[in-house]
């Protein structure tokens, strides 16, 4: 027997977290990795599987590679890599001109690190992929423009790599908004109208693993999120953000 081993990015809280709580016992090793190393370790205590905790900036390349490096070793030695989780991302709500460093940032952690680590990885996962997008993957978000766009290109990317990878059972989990630490960080929140039909980290967590043993593409967890994905595809963009204008969430 291979040893099956999990990878988890953004795994201090949240989303990230959740997985790890959620594939305890599904596999013989967690890598967990985020920046918050006492975070990490708690959960790593509360779990039954084997963790190993990596305290690391993902925005960072030559960390990143570091790390990779690791995985990698560890697969030749015959490990086998039973679930890739790319949850680590963050959002900063402001117009482009105001938020240029935060912008920059943003596309860095959710972009080009998810990027790299699923190019490097994802050639030998044979298990579950998960790569969290958002509903912002949906359409334009004016004052979360780099945002809503950096979640579009983890929908697109999860939607390909699932025809190039079919061993690794890829999809993307767009939920609505989450009841984590996410809003603490996106410096001036979120409209109240945007707060309906907030989900549940246990929920959404739980429906896009059930839904990736089931060879779907896409994780819609909640009313709300199922909605917002019709609407996307039968209404022309400028008429959903003329009328979001009107209702005040943007």
């Amino acid at each position: 027997m291979k040893k099956r081993i999990a990878i988890i990015t953004g795994a201090s809280s949240g989303l990230g977290a959740e997985c790890a709580r959620q594939i305890d016992g599904d596999c013989d090793e967690i890598y967990l990795l985020a920046r918050r190393k006492e975070r990490l370790d708690e959960l790593a205590q509360s779990l039954d599987t084997p963790a190993k905790t990596i305290a690391i900036d993902l925005s960072y390349k030559a960390e990143r590679e570091t790390i990779l490096q690791e995985i990698l070793r560890e697969i030749d030695r015959g490990a086998e890599l039973s679930h890739l989780i790319l949850a680590a991302g963050f959002g900063r709500v402001g117009y482009l001109g105001d938020e240029a460093e935060a912008a920059e940032a943003m596309i860095e952690l959710n972009i080009t690190a998810l990027t790299h680590f699923t190019a490097t990885l994802i050639p030998h996962c044979r298990g579950i992929c998960l790569l969290f997008a958002s509903v912002a993957a949906f359409t334009p978000q004016p004052n979360f423009a780099v945002y809503a766009a950096s979640k579009a290109y983890v929908l697109s990317l999860s939607r390909a790599l699932k025809m190039e990878y079919p061993d690794a059972h890829v999809l993307a989990v767009c939920p609505n908004p989450v009841e984590t630490e996410f809003f603490n960080h996106t410096k001036g929140g979120e409209s109240a109208i945007k707060k309906i039909g907030i989900e549940k980290k246990e929920h959404v967590v739980a429906s896009a693993l059930r839904k990736a043993k089931r060879g779907r593409s896409i994780s819609l967890s909640c009313f709300w999120s199922k909605s917002i994905h019709v609407a996307s595809k039968i209404f022309p963009t400028q008429w959903i953000l003329t009328v979001s204008h009107w209702l005040g969430i943007y």
